[in-house]
């Protein structure tokens, strides 16, 4: 909701020699069309400032803003659009810059499998369960092949080479991509698969909490990303899911 997350920057002009600036990603060229663009454009100073002509633009670091944690986070004025949804497992640590996650620290997680071949189901993306019969992910992983029996939702897994007696496996009865959803630029880049049996709630799957649309992040909140995502570019995810 491998995501729907935005940078905050603060930025200072300043002038860079030709040689300091350089694209911090391989795959700049095809989001130049992209370099104005109000939703691409604090990432892409970031990591495109060569290709995108924004070397004379430099990013400081921000002091981080921890939300409490002590009771679940709805987003929607104090009320739970799934009864009970935002409760983590037992263990409450959070372990930043790409590390490994506890098991049941973050239980809406799903790992979804695709049929790379008959004999070679593997890890294609991930989803976050939004209620007991809901998940949300991504369009561009759907985009190619959009037959829902070539995937399964996996709840409650931690180890993707290791089974365990936690992880509940579903098809997918329904597939949603958004309408809008561009494969080039990746607007509105979001999924819906409905679950082809409801899935069952304990301590390692729960439902993740909704925000409604009027909900704003003050510069500096720390955020967090979990799955089971490349840990450096053009490189190999981990088995256990990750938390950065």
């Amino acid at each position: 909701m491998q995501d729907f997350i935005k940078y905050s920057l603060v930025l200072l002009l300043c002038k860079l020699s030709v040689e300091d600036c350089v694209d911090q990603g391989s795959y700049c060229s095809s989001y130049q069309p992209f370099c104005d663009d109000p939703d691409y454009k604090d990432y892409l100073i970031m990591e495109c400032q060569k290709t995108c002509n924004f070397c004379h633009l430099v990013t400081t670091t921000l002091p981080t803003t921890t939300l409490a944690s002590s009771a679940p986070f709805t987003g929607s004025g104090g009320r739970d659009l799934q009864p009970g949804c935002g409760a983590k497992g037992m263990t409450n640590t959070r372990i930043v810059g790409g590390k490994n996650a506890k098991p049941g620290d973050w239980p809406w997680q799903v790992n979804i499998d695709y049929r790379f071949n008959t004999a070679n189901p593997g890890h294609l993306c991930g989803g976050t369960l939004i209620n007991q019969e809901w998940v949300l992910s991504a369009a561009h992983c759907f985009y190619e092949d959009q037959n829902k029996d070539n995937y399964w939702l996996k709840l409650g897994e931690h180890d993707l080479k290791t089974n365990s007696s936690w992880e509940q496996v579903y098809g997918i009865k329904e597939l949603i991509l958004h309408p809008q959803y561009e494969h080039i630029g990746f607007h509105y880049d979001l999924a819906l698969l409905r679950l082809n049996s409801t899935a069952r709630l304990n301590s390692r799957v729960q439902t993740a909490c909704l925000a409604d649309g009027n909900l704003t992040f003050p510069v500096g909140t720390e955020c967090f990303i979990t799955g089971w995502g490349l840990l450096q570019e053009y490189g190999t995810g981990p088995a256990v899911c990750f938390i950065a």
